[in-house]
């Protein structure tokens, strides 16, 4: 959150299991970029044959529109205008995510001993922590089920060994 720096993070959430995906886009254009990435989300939550829900901004549309003729089998429709209930899942994902971001970022800051401005949010690092932020969000936070999003999904824990987000992680190729 700084003065006059505005971030663009493309956000999904399958309903069902709460599984969710966050990238940082250099632009609200439909990009290829953009597209793939929601591709690759759709493949993930195992939803291609669903219903794409986005708010009434043209180029989400737009984006939701180009992917579901890519993949076929999906329909788009809008929340109603002024229907924050419509969108009520996405909107504390939001909540979550972003507070999981600021978490990573002050503990980098923190462990690198430098300060937000050497940082900001047009930082290179930025979008791999936001990836990664969604990534550790859906693996590891526990719903009132008792199970994670990956869980629901996939029907097993998650359990690969993580390294602190931008530790040095050295390792030999043979």
């Amino acid at each position: 959150e700084e003065p006059g720096v505005t971030l663009t993070v493309l956000t999904a959430i399958d309903v069902r299991t709460q599984m969710a995906m966050a990238v940082a886009l250099p632009s609200k254009q439909v990009t290829p970029y953009a597209i793939t990435e929601l591709k690759r989300f759709i493949y993930e939550t195992g939803r291609t044959q669903a219903t794409l829900q986005c708010d009434q901004e043209a180029t989400i549309k737009n984006l939701l529109r180009t992917v579901a003729n890519d993949i076929g089998g999906l329909t788009v429709r809008q929340t109603p205008t002024a229907s924050s209930q419509s969108n009520g899942s996405v909107e504390r994902y939001h909540q979550t995510l972003f507070g999981q971001i600021r978490t990573l970022r002050t503990a980098l800051l923190d462990r690198l001993q430098l300060t937000s401005a050497d940082m900001p949010a047009t930082h290179a690092m930025f979008p791999w922590l936001v990836k990664h932020a969604a990534w550790l969000i859906n693996r590891y936070l526990i719903h009132d089920d008792g199970l994670t999003s990956f869980q629901r999904r996939f029907r097993q824990e998650s359990n690969l060994a993580v390294a602190e987000f931008g530790e040095t992680v050295l390792f030999r190729k043979y």
